[in-house]
């Protein structure tokens, strides 16, 4: 309901016709988003990293898309490989202030 509602006072402030360019706006961020996804190894390296802070600091590498044996997991000097799977993000692999810099560059892609 509050989603509903939510949606509802965003749309009669916005009206019809903004609210089609907002959900035009959402596909080519969805198509952009798989095209990263899919080939840049920043967007992965960035991918794997939010993984690894949402599962317990650790890196947890499963057989799928974003496996590096598929698509390079690469930003600056730092890569992730298959070994660093059950690694530590912090301190294995980055440090608290290399985040502001990933989430600056990464933030370049959009």
């Amino acid at each position: 309901m509050f989603l509903g509602g939510s949606y509802e006072t965003i749309r009669s402030f916005l009206g019809d016709d903004r609210m089609d360019g907002v959900k035009e706006n959402k596909k080519k961020n969805i198509a952009k988003f798989q095209g990263l996804k899919e080939t840049n190894p920043m967007f992965n390296f960035f991918a794997h990293c939010r993984n690894a802070a949402f599962h317990g600091n650790k890196f947890k590498l499963n057989n799928n898309a974003f496996h590096p044996s598929r698509c390079s997991a690469e930003w600056g000097q730092y890569k992730i490989t298959e070994n660093d799977h059950g690694a530590f993000l912090f301190p294995d692999k980055l440090s608290p202030k290399d985040v502001v810099g990933l989430l600056l560059d990464i933030s370049t892609l959009f």
